[in-house]
């Protein structure tokens, strides 16, 4: 009787405008629309119906940089799904795991992160979504670099590679490279860290490709170029990065990139303007 009544209509709209603008990376609605649309559905909705309004709301809390209250709604919509019933939506319960994952991230909760993501696997796979799986074994690599884990850093990149090439997802097997590639950089193993770059510079201009330069791209090319003894190519490729404006822990390494090549090129006053700056980015 309800889904006949006009609230039931405006319902419906909010949580379809909440998907789309969840899945375009816009901002989404008001909290306070979303909590009326999850009390409804909570009140009216079918099992999926309340793990999805719950889900964006979470959502609307992640965008508003509110992690707190968006992981509380995230752990609601899982506990409002029926995984007893052959119904259930388990792409979706899929997404909720790897939000909540990127959350405890963010926070340095690597062994909660770790764990969110392989239930995202497990999910992903019930509902023989692939490529979702194989995305959040990725997003382990990040997990094992945050957690100082960087031979299961290596091991594991070796591993997802591989499973993307062999799936045909080429536009992804750049992607994954740049955590090993960083790690072998650190390790000062140069040569083996260009063959990852060479690799990474192929696939991620494959077909078309634009979105290569992004990330790490920038910063682990001025390391690498850094220990190569090249410091006109370092502090070019560290200066790309912070021109990028992406998040704040890439510009942490690129101001210390900075510091660490005029240092070497004993330049003291460039290497003080930028040993400044990265302590003040770090602190933030």
């Amino acid at each position: 009787k309800a889904k006949g009544s006009s609230e039931a209509d405006r319902m419906y709209y909010y949580l379809l405008l909440a998907d789309a603008c969840n899945k375009c990376y816009v901002t989404l609605p008001s909290d306070s629309i979303m909590h009326l649309v999850a009390d409804f559905y909570d009140a009216h909705g079918t099992p999926n119906e309340q793990v999805r309004a719950h889900y964006l709301l979470g959502c609307v809390y992640r965008d508003l940089g509110e992690a707190p209250q968006a992981l509380d709604c995230y752990h609601t919509a899982l506990d409002r799904a029926d995984t007893t019933s052959k119904d259930g939506n388990y792409r979706l319960l899929s997404r909720v795991h790897a939000q909540t994952a990127g959350l405890f991230k963010e926070q340095y909760m690597t062994e909660e992160a770790t764990s969110e993501l392989d239930e995202a696997i497990r999910c992903s796979e019930v509902a023989n979504d692939t490529l979702a799986a194989l995305y959040c074994y990725e997003n382990k690599l990040g997990t094992f670099y945050q957690a100082g884990l960087f031979d299961s850093v290596l091991a594991h990149t070796k591993n997802i590679y591989n499973k993307y090439k062999n799936q045909g997802f080429h536009d992804r097997t750049a992607s994954c490279l740049s955590p090993a590639i960083f790690v072998l950089i650190q390790r000062h193993q140069l040569e083996e860290a260009k063959q990852y770059i060479n690799i990474y510079e192929r696939y991620s201009k494959r077909d078309g490709n634009t979105s290569n330069k992004q990330g790490m791209y920038y910063t682990f090319l001025g390391y690498y170029y850094l220990y190569s003894n090249r410091l006109d190519s370092a502090i070019a490729f560290f200066n790309q990065q912070l021109v990028c404006k992406e998040k704040l822990n890439n510009r942490v390494l690129a101001y210390h990139g900075l510091f660490e090549t005029y240092q070497k090129a004993n330049q003291k006053d460039s290497a003080m303007k930028y040993a400044k700056l990265y302590n003040e980015a770090n602190d933030s």
